[in-house]
């Protein structure tokens, strides 16, 4: 999957393919010249999110950091739990704009290759702004309703 995510203020591109075992994401926010220290003096506060199934979501932040949450829609709360994902931060000054990289076991998020799952996801370059791009247009975190559907590739 590619997705161009495009709206007023940015630009992003995201990529996701899957092998057996695990799912990989990437996300090159084109228009993020931001710095990668997290919530600063600046208001910046990089990260990528992507929430899976509408029970499981994985935080990227731009200082690396990777926050995983189980997800309660219905009373918009969510929780940690422990997670194998891991996932790399490119950014300033290091490099011209942000890029995140994510992997996700298929086991974490109950599927395995050649199966579908609900998936939203969120670019997000500045606090105060709010995100830059959600993907499918309208959905958030707490909205599995409206989440898209990913569909994996089988074995090969």
């Amino acid at each position: 999957m590619t997705l161009l995510c495009r709206d007023a203020r940015s630009r992003c591109v995201v990529y996701a393919l899957n092998d057996d075992k695990n799912l990989f994401w990437a996300f090159d926010a084109l228009d993020d010249g931001t710095n990668t220290t997290g919530r600063g003096a600046s208001g910046v506060f990089d990260n990528v999110a992507v929430w899976f199934g509408g029970e499981i979501g994985y935080w990227l932040y731009g200082n690396g950091r990777l926050r995983t949450e189980v997800i309660d829609s219905k009373n918009q709360k969510s929780s940690s739990f422990p997670s194998s994902a891991d996932g790399a931060v490119a950014g300033p000054p290091r490099a011209p704009r942000m890029t995140y990289e994510l992997r996700v076991p298929l086991g974490e998020i109950g599927i395995a290759a050649g199966e579908s799952v609900a998936v939203g996801l969120h670019t997000w370059d500045d606090y105060d702004r709010g995100p830059s791009f959600w993907w499918p247009a309208g959905v958030d975190v707490f909205t599995p309703a409206r989440y898209g559907t990913l569909v994996t590739s089988g074995k090969r």
